[in-house]
């Protein structure tokens, strides 16, 4: 099942922490709070990512562009710098994550409209914003969601 996170909005009221990045990037230990939410969904094997992209998207880009960078050990040869050596493999090469451009000044219902051909095929997917984390059991929350056979569940 496909997970949305909501990564778009501007971050208003964080904005003396996230003045430079946009808020599901702020650092929880040394990663962002989006890879902390990713890697508990995945805990439940839910490792297909749709992230919705707005304000300061780049930084986002940046950052699963260059995972490898951003989250192991390497050596680099400064005379080739294609010559990179990472001294540690990554727990999450089985994660899949599409990067989708929703735009800065989309709402919410908005950026779920933009990416609908990345879910449609699908009975269902999850939807969640990129600056919370929960505590809560996946596969409790599907089959209740599931059970009771409405189109929409919400979990505060």
């Amino acid at each position: 099942m496909k997970v949305v996170i909501l990564c778009g909005g501007q971050g208003t009221r964080i904005r003396s922490v996230s003045n430079e990045i946009p808020k599901p990037m702020v650092q929880v230990g040394n990663l962002p709070i989006l890879w902390h939410i990713m890697k508990y969904y995945s805990y439940w094997s839910h490792k297909e990512f749709i992230l919705c992209l707005g304000y300061k998207g780049k930084v986002i880009k940046d950052f699963f562009l260059n995972y490898k960078a951003h989250t192991s050990d390497f050596t680099i040869n400064l005379e080739n710098e294609n010559e990179i050596e990472y001294h540690n493999s990554i727990s999450e090469s089985d994660w899949r994550v599409t990067l989708a451009e929703t735009g800065e000044d989309t709402l919410t219902g908005g950026r779920v409209g933009r990416i609908k051909k990345y879910v449609c095929h699908d009975d269902h997917f999850m939807l969640t914003y990129g600056d919370g984390l929960g505590d809560i059991n996946l596969d409790d929350l599907i089959n209740f969601h599931k059970q009771h056979g409405k189109i929409l569940k919400i979990v505060s």
